[in-house]
């Protein structure tokens, strides 16, 4: 089984991360190895957002719940998301940052656990109870629900360090490129994107879950087998016995300028899973010989190179 780390960035007031929330749940059941860490990505960062995008507040409640919150709907597994419900409101659509301060401060009390928690439940009262998760008594309810001690929530919802986890969240998510949610990135290297669903509307399915995760299983144990710069500075001879019988021809990285590593960290760990998976022979017809320098060179080790378009399909593949 391959143990990792996913992080799960998402926003309360997104019913795409709704139902990616569920599905994910589901998959940690069945591999209960894989540690979620939760991070915050606030769609809206405050009050001004939706009049700066829409004509007016109702303008702005009327498309995000009656088109997206609809596009939403019709791929849940049981009809939890409510549009009709949240029209009758009275309230302006709410802005993000009281709910993320809240699972902030969850999991400042019980962990990541008491984040997803927490999550789960301040999304169960926006998009199926339709409440406004910018009030904070809807939020102290929602720690309530969960069994959060509520003054100690209260306290740590009301110190500033919350703004300064999500603002580190944040640069986290400027780091890996984050541009929409749900977004899943599994041990800071792979990220699992939902597919397109509508115009704002990006789903992660179980099937596409499931497929990312084997594509990890494959792939991940080739990066992890040692420090990847220690990686990239090994003579090709020894990253052939890592990679088990299957010699590897690579420019010796070992003898490039300090200044071209950063790219070997990628390129080496890429031909090397890649190599495994085309030693079936079957696949040979990838492959093609070396000229050796010298024929004692030759008698030592058969030596392959791996073709530059075989290559980049293999780069693509474990982006």
């Amino acid at each position: 089984m391959l143990t990792l780390q996913i992080e799960f960035f998402h926003d309360v007031l997104s019913c795409w991360c709704f139902n990616a929330s569920e599905r994910l749940r589901a998959f940690v059941a069945v591999h209960p190895q894989v540690q979620v860490v939760h991070r915050a990505w606030p769609l809206g960062t405050d009050r001004t957002l939706f009049e700066r995008l829409f004509p007016d507040p109702a303008a702005a409640k009327r498309e995000i719940v009656l088109q997206h919150w609809g596009d939403a709907a019709q791929v849940e597994h049981e009809r939890r998301i409510r549009p009709e419900l949240m029209m009758s409101r009275d309230f302006d659509y709410p802005y993000s940052m009281p709910a993320q301060r809240g699972c902030k401060a969850a999991e400042k009390q019980a962990g990541q656990q008491g984040h997803w928690d927490y999550f789960d439940r301040a999304q169960h009262a926006h998009l199926s109870d339709c409440e406004n998760v910018a009030d904070p008594d809807v939020l102290t309810h929602c720690a309530r629900d969960i069994g959060l001690d509520v003054n100690a929530w209260l306290r740590d919802f009301e110190d500033p360090q919350r703004d300064i986890e999500i603002g580190v969240d944040l640069g986290l998510a400027r780091a890996y490129g984050v541009v929409r949610v749900p977004l899943l990135v599994a041990d800071g290297r792979a990220q699992l994107h939902g597919e397109p669903w509508s115009t704002f509307g990006y789903r992660i399915t179980t099937e596409r879950l499931d497929a990312w995760y084997e594509d990890l299983a494959r792939a991940l144990p080739v990066f992890a087998c040692r420090d990847v710069q220690s990686i990239c500075t090994e003579k090709p001879s020894r990253l052939s016995q890592r990679a088990g019988t299957i010699p590897v021809s690579v420019s010796a990285p070992h003898r490039l300028p300090k200044r071209c590593w950063p790219l070997c960290s990628w390129t080496m760990p890429c031909v090397i899973a890649l190599r495994i998976y085309m030693s079936d022979p079957k696949r040979r017809s990838f492959r093609h010989p070396v000229r050796a320098k010298s024929k004692d060179q030759s008698e030592k080790c058969a030596v392959d190179v791996v073709t530059s378009r075989t290559f980049l399909f293999s780069l693509y593949s474990l982006l």
